[in-house]
């Protein structure tokens, strides 16, 4: 699947999802999805081939997600759901 044709079965499923939807909204979306990829396919690799990656690719990995990866995700479940509620809240020190 190429990556346009991923981007419209994305835009299609929000657009369901939420009906009054904007083109902008679409496109903000498709915006965070697009732009954590490289961090979600790195850990991926990482995943499926641990034996074929260092220390310093693992740290990568783990940078990529948490650093970058996990905001874009979070403003894309917002645009999604609308209000995300932090499932471990209670257990913050």
């Amino acid at each position: 699947m190429s990556t346009s044709e991923l981007e419209t079965l994305l835009a299609a499923a929000y657009t369901e999802a939420n009906e009054k939807a904007s083109a902008d909204e679409v496109a903000e979306l498709l915006f965070h999805l697009r732009d954590c990829r490289t961090d979600l396919e790195r850990l991926v690799a990482l995943y499926r081939e641990p034996n074929k990656f260092g220390v310093d690719d693992a740290k990568a990995a783990l940078d990529g997600l948490l650093l970058h990866a996990v905001g874009h995700i979070v403003q894309a479940a917002r645009l999604y759901y609308g209000e995300v509620m932090d499932p471990f809240a209670d257990q913050k020190k």
